[in-house]
């Protein structure tokens, strides 16, 4: 966070985030050495289980899926960090930069990993739910049975990869417009005796004070300020 972002915040008592447990700063180098670990990993987790699926014994499948899990964890890590700063701080472009960097990796990452579930989907029912019944795979039950519900909404893995490829420059792209509008908004609060001009983050702060006053000038300021850009809110939800 920019210093002068930093102390507007301390001066309306909004929460600063301590978020040096995961990585010490959106230009750490750490940070792309784990999503491009996370991109080795995936094409390696291709190259030893892809068409292997249907013939693998269930002590196989609970190794995939731990592998799977770890690297996975590794990614959200990343991608979390990128959020959580653009959170604090919605007009730091570095920050920007930086959860823009975490979806361009994750979405090649994931772009090796779409076999995997597509290749489950292929068992048979008996196979499948002899998955969801092994004692060995039990941790693991919940994901099993969520990914059978998937199964008649998914296409071919040809077809997953586009859309995965394409959801930066359709879903995502119509969200970062979303997020980067609402990073510019001002919203007008009435504290005490005085008006501030306020961004979206430090309104939301107001929105949970102690003070029912506050919360409801805060809850109005946001209310209405969104209410004024209505129409484009309304065509960026029906285009998603």
């Amino acid at each position: 966070m920019s210093e002068e972002k930093s102390k507007k915040t301390r001066e309306l008592g909004a929460a600063e985030w301590d978020l040096s447990d995961l990585y010490n700063g959106h230009d750490d180098p750490q940070i792309a050495a784990d999503l491009q670990k996370c991109v080795e990993w995936a094409k390696s987790f291709e190259t030893r289980y892809k068409d292997n699926l249907k013939n693998a014994s269930n002590a196989e499948i609970l190794a995939a899926l731990i592998d799977l899990e770890e690297t996975l964890q590794l990614a959200a890590k990343a991608r979390a960090y990128g959020e959580l700063l653009v959170s604090l701080d919605t007009s730091n472009e570095k920050f920007k930069a930086l959860e823009e960097l975490t979806t361009t990796k994750i979405t090649e990452m994931q772009n090796y990993l779409l076999f995997f579930d597509i290749e489950l989907f292929d068992l048979e029912d008996e196979a499948f739910d002899n998955l969801l019944e092994s004692p060995r795979l039990a941790e693991y039950r919940h994901y099993l049975t969520v990914l059978k519900k998937q199964k008649p909404f998914r296409l071919s893995l040809p077809e997953e990869r586009i859309l995965n490829e394409k959801k930066q420059t359709s879903f995502d792209a119509l969200y970062n417009i979303f997020q980067n509008f609402l990073a510019r908004m001002e919203f007008k609060v009435k504290i005490g005796r005085r008006i501030k001009i306020l961004q979206e983050q430090e309104v939301l702060h107001f929105i949970n004070n102690k003070d029912r006053t506050l919360r409801k000038e805060a809850t109005d300021a946001l209310t209405n300020g969104l209410k004024t850009y209505g129409w484009l809110f309304t065509d960026l939800i029906n285009a998603l």
